[in-house]
Parts: structure tokens; C-alpha cells; sequence
């Protein structure tokens, strides 16, 4: 679509620009991990004399450790249901 004006003729229709970046690292052991993202996205849309820029940007960092496992944390849902089983063969 075009359109004029006393001094100038406006096009509408313009180039928009966007960039979207990420980045990602890190570590899984036996009893910790760790990790750090990295995301960036930036646009940029011109309409007439204006032009408009955004930016955002995140960073994340996770971390964490992996305790002992004791009591009801050892046990599984398929571990119990193979004794669920295992229980109604026996009494059945």
C-alpha cells in the first residue's frame, strides 16, 4: 500500500528484523549437576520515521546435588507394583 503526502511518499510495507540466540552448557555427574542457558532475542520493525528496537535477554543458572537414597525414596512405582504382583500370585 502507498500513500503521499505533501513532501513525501510512504511505503507501508517495511523491513522487520528478529534474532532469536541460544546458548546452553553443562555438567551431569553422579551426585551433582550443573547448567547455564543463555537466550536473546532482539527485533527491530521501522514504520514511517519511527523505528522501534527490543532486546531481552536471559541467563539461567541451575545447580543441584543428588542425595542418598533411603526409605520410601529408594523404592520405585514399577518396583511396586512386581511386588503387588508377586503378593497376589502367592496369596491367590
Amino acid at each position: 500500500m502507498e500513500y503521499s503526502t505533501v513532501q513525501q511518499t510512504y511505503y507501508d510495507i517495511d523491513l522487520n528484523l528478529y534474532a532469536s540466540y541460544f546458548a546452553a552448557i553443562g555438567y551431569n555427574g553422579e551426585r551433582s549437576f550443573i547448567g547455564m542457558t543463555f537466550n536473546s532475542k532482539n527485533t527491530q520493525v521501522r514504520m514511517l520515521e519511527t523505528s522501534v528496537a527490543n532486546t531481552q535477554n536471559t541467563f539461567r543458572l541451575i545447580a543441584g546435588y543428588r542425595f542418598y537414597e533411603k526409605g520410601l525414596f529408594k523404592k520405585r512405582p514399577k518396583d511396586a507394583l512386581k511386588f503387588m504382583k508377586a503378593k497376589k500370585i502367592a496369596g491367590g
